[in-house]
């Protein structure tokens, strides 16, 4: 146990150091000292509403995973977004499938 005279005084400007760093850290970006990134830059592109986006699934196994989409579990897959390849991506079915197209 630390037994110096003024411990308390050091524990409580520490405590008080902390949350004002905290306070500029989290207003940084807001204030202009840093600059801020709302969004990460694929919403912007996938959710644009001025055009048809053409989404490409690939998969080894889409029979396996359709008798499978009950129980919502992931399955490895490639998705190509407007020409746009992403390997490696996990989806999952998030309702009973009555048609297949």
């Amino acid at each position: 146990m630390i037994r110096h005279k003024s411990i308390n005084l050091i524990s409580w400007i520490g405590i008080a150091l902390t949350i004002v760093l905290t306070v500029l850290v989290t207003k940084a970006a807001s204030a202009g000292w840093i600059e801020g990134k709302d969004t990460i830059g694929y919403e912007n592109h996938i959710f644009d509403t001025s055009e048809v986006h053409k989404i490409d699934i690939v998969m080894d196994d889409w029979d396996g995973f359709i008798q499978t989409a009950t129980s919502e579990e992931y399955s490895s897959a490639t998705i190509i977004i407007d020409g746009e390849k992403y390997s490696n991506v996990g989806i999952r079915a998030k309702a009973t499938l009555l048609y297949r197209l």
